[in-house]
């Protein structure tokens, strides 16, 4: 009888040990299964915050390359008023044949985009920029409180990425939460060595807040309410010649 006790005791331990193993098992599986799952999240987060980083790092690095672009063309311009080029004679005149300027020495001494004059390489910035636009050049306005009242020579990329320009936009102390809009043609016609003095187009900015977010701001990016090739949406402007 005493045998018979102790096997059936044996009996209920093996039972026992088998149940504990058993639910011993299931928890590591569910621990595995959920840090599995923890570290696949935890993966795609690292994975969306660098694809961000990335992002804005391109537009940083895009609104470096518009400004660098525009200050060589300004030097350029500098360089060829020193050497005895007017303010009329410089001509901006592209191999696509924009900005074509009738006064400027037919020796392309006072040319921008050529060896014998500026000697600037002509190209677009290849990132940042939408519809595939083209630096242009303007002598239509002027940019409140820089100079006089007279229009200055401004060069201009229409169609900027949004992005891109809010980045511009912080390299020129415009710290706000939308782009600075201007009513009317801000920018119209090409440069031919002519200044709309009569009758300039005032850049300000006037319709946001805070109020002249473009006053004394040699360069931007803005919004312009007019629709045509040359205003499409977002503008970087630089200015160029002051007057």
């Amino acid at each position: 009888m005493m045998i018979r006790r102790h096997n059936k005791t044996a009996r209920q331990g093996t039972a026992s040990n088998s149940s504990e193993t058993g639910s011993a098992f299931f928890y590591i599986l569910l621990a595995v299964v959920l840090f599995g799952t923890l570290s696949f999240t935890v993966a795609r987060s690292m994975r969306g915050g660098q694809i961000n980083a990335l992002s804005d790092r391109k537009a940083e690095l895009a609104a470096s390359e518009i400004l660098d672009g525009a200050q060589k063309i300004q030097h350029a311009i500098d360089y060829l008023r020193t050497n005895g080029c007017s303010e009329n004679d410089i001509s901006m005149e592209t191999p696509d044949g924009l900005n074509v300027n009738p006064a400027s020495p037919v020796d392309e001494s006072c040319h921008i985009f050529s060896p014998k004059g500026g000697n600037i390489i002509w190209n677009t910035p290849q990132t940042g920029v939408e519809n595939n636009n083209v630096w242009r050049a303007s002598s239509h306005s002027h940019i409140s409180n820089i100079g006089t009242t007279k229009a200055e020579l401004i060069l201009y990329l229409p169609s900027i990425n949004k992005s891109v320009c809010e980045k511009i936009n912080k390299s020129a102390n415009i710290i706000r939460d939308t782009i600075p809009s201007e009513n009317g043609y801000a920018f119209n016609g090409e440069w031919d060595g002519s200044f709309n003095d009569g009758s300039p187009h005032f850049i300000s900015c006037d319709g946001v807040s805070p109020a002249g977010a473009c006053n004394n701001k040699t360069f931007a990016c803005i919004e312009s309410d007019v629709s045509n090739a040359p205003h499409e949406n977002y503008i970087f402007y630089y200015v160029l010649i002051e007057r």
